[in-house]
């Protein structure tokens, strides 16, 4: 039992308004539904809120009741934790302001919006009592193409009116779209969702959303989306060949199992045609040809408005649609002749003939009546004679008048029998329509089967060669690698030998001061740096090394050091070069010290 939340009274289960206060009344929740803070409430003192019927990530949407016109409106309300967001504040006011003006039979009417005493934005549009595109193609694809013809051109008739407008809807989907039973029109159609989250076009106008966002529903996105680049009315109409080629084929036109590998094969990958994955369904080549060229992943070979494009589907050559009865009276296996009874054949009067006798008397009379006298009339005499030629003439007027009757019944039967030589004509005409229609059939999908298989080879083949070029690239690197190494390795065990033979051990030598950083200890390294004033000749065990300074990288050992200088004299000392450190020998030939 409901109660009113104004009075506080029971109310009859089912009932729309409280019996005593006449309240709008909240229907029952659900067993297991959470509590709502909208739901049996009036929101601005305006909808009564009935019932929550869907939700996503910006907000929730309700069923409620306009209170002064006693009619349902979609109420949808914008989750309070995004108002902090003062962008998204301001684009929920531009955008709703856009989408109220849109007047259009195919596009959802926004009758309200505004910011309610909480900061609560809201949005009211008018209720949609149908299903939406989503339900239909789950529950009933593949759909007729007449009918894929009819909602997609009201789908692109609301674009068309959106894209005037400067608006891009840029999340085309099912769910976006409902489908309702009107009394003159079976599929009415009205998109939703014009209102959030979407570009302004509008010359002298900043966008409403940053370059580089990306947003939209995965599976519908243009490859313009995944990129970030700027969209354009194109990017809808690729969504709308992505609806209508899963109304043909009940899927989409890319099966993934990762969000990256979607986004890898939109960008890469060209979709099969829906004749290829339903090939018990006759599709129109009109139809598929439109609908492979909006799917396209470059704009440039999409239709280039959304008028164009309904221009287009409307103008598709579509086989008429069949039903149940239609296709047993066409089918050759139940062809029934139809029965034509022989009419009687016309008689009309006979002929008579008098030959020797009076004109214009009954044939029943000169066929043997007999006369008055009771004579026979096969006396003899002149009147006998008289009597049988009378007979004779009868006899052979009917004989004609019998054979005429005979040629009139067999020319009625040529008749016959030329209507049942021409209805058998026209079955084995049928028949043999029939048979080429199954073999035309079985060329198509042979054909289809021979292009997925090629398509398969040249993809394992491709497969195959970016396999063995990976594998030889990878071969190459390791040779040079291998090779690098081998160079570094001869280089290092040629140094080492020649350090070997060397009489100094291992020598290296610059020009300059700490032109060698101290080597590890390990490594049994140690620097000498020799310098003379004004200058010096460098003579290390014997072995000139130039002028002054001079630095050496030497073998851990001691070494006879010489410094000489042409006109100042020599100096000479032994010096012991430690592994990892440095030893100066400073020579100053003015003063004669060391």
């Amino acid at each position: 039992m409901s109660t009113c939340a104004k009075c506080h009274r029971d109310v009859t289960e089912g009932a729309l308004y409280c019996g005593f206060c006449g309240a709008p009344v909240a229907p029952p929740r659900a067993e297991g539904e959470a509590d709502d803070a909208y739901i049996g409430r009036t929101f601005r003192g305006v909808y009564f809120v009935q019932q929550r019927i869907g939700g996503g990530g910006m907000g929730q949407v309700y069923k409620a009741l306009h209170k002064t016109l006693d009619a349902p409106v979609a109420l949808k309300l914008l989750k309070k934790a995004l108002l902090a967001d003062e962008a998204i504040v301001e684009r929920f006011h531009r955008e709703a302001r856009a989408a109220s003006r849109l007047r259009h039979p195919n596009v959802i009417s926004v009758t309200d919006f505004g910011q309610a005493e909480d900061g609560t934005l809201f949005m009211a549009m008018e209720f949609i009592a149908g299903r939406s595109l989503a339900r239909i193609i789950a529950d009933e694809s593949p759909l007729a193409d007449q009918r894929i013809v009819r909602i997609g051109a009201q789908i692109l008739a609301a674009l068309a009116e959106a894209h005037a407008a400067g608006i891009l809807h840029r999340d085309l989907k099912p769910e976006n779209v409902m489908v309702e039973v009107r009394r003159d029109e079976p599929d009415a159609v009205k998109v939703l969702d014009f209102g959030i989250a979407k570009i302004q076009l509008r010359e002298g106008q900043q966008s409403l959303t940053d370059a580089g966002i990306v947003c939209g529903t995965p599976g519908y996105m243009s490859p313009e989306q995944w990129n970030g680049e700027p969209l354009d009315a194109r990017s809808d109409l690729y969504a709308v060949g992505v609806m209508m080629y899963e109304m043909l084929t009940g899927r989409l036109p890319f099966q993934a199992q990762t969000p990256m590998e979607l986004v890898r094969k939109h960008l890469t990958e060209k979709p099969a045609p829906p004749s290829t994955l339903r090939p018990d369904r006759p599709v129109s080549p009109d139809l598929e040809a439109l609908v492979m060229r909006s799917i396209s992943g470059e704009r440039e070979e999409r239709p280039v408005s959304a008028e164009a494009m309904r221009g287009d589907l409307l103008g598709c050559a579509l086989a008429p649609e069949r039903d149940a009865g239609a296709t047993a009276r066409e089918s050759p296996k139940t062809l029934v002749l139809p029965h034509r009874p022989s009419p009687a054949p016309k008689r009309g009067p006979t002929p008579q003939f008098a030959v020797g006798g009076t004109p214009g008397r009954s044939q029943g009379r000169e066929m043997g009546e007999p006369e008055e006298s009771g004579e026979s009339s096969l006396a003899s005499g002149p009147r006998s004679r008289s009597k049988r030629l009378a007979v004779v003439a009868g006899a052979g007027a009917a004989a004609v008048a019998i054979a005429l009757v005979v040629v009139a019944m067999r020319s009625h039967t040529y008749g016959e029998g030329a209507h049942a030589s021409q209805d058998l004509e026209e079955r084995r005409s049928l028949e043999e329509q029939q048979r080429l229609d199954e073999l035309r059939v079985a060329e198509v999908r042979r054909r289809a089967e021979e292009q997925q298989r090629l398509d398969e080879q040249r993809r394992a083949e491709e497969q195959r060669r970016a396999e063995e070029q990976r594998r030889a690239e990878e071969q190459r690197r390791a040779e040079e690698q291998q090779g690098l190494e081998e160079q570094r390795n001869g280089e290092q065990r040629r140094k080492s030998e020649e350090r070997r033979k060397s009489p100094a051990g291992s020598i290296e030598v610059r020009n300059q001061i700490n032109a060698f950083d101290i080597p590890h200890k390990s490594s049994g390294l140690g620097v000498l740096t020799v310098t003379a004033f004004p200058f010096g000749q460098v003579l290390l065990n014997g072995r000139s090394y130039g002028t002054t300074p001079r630095e050496f990288l030497l073998t851990k050992g001691t070494y006879r050091v010489r410094a000489t200088h042409p006109t100042l004299g020599e100096r000479e000392k032994w010096i012991a070069v430690p592994a990892g450190g440095r030893v100066r020998w400073t020579v100053d030939f003015d003063d004669g010290r060391r």
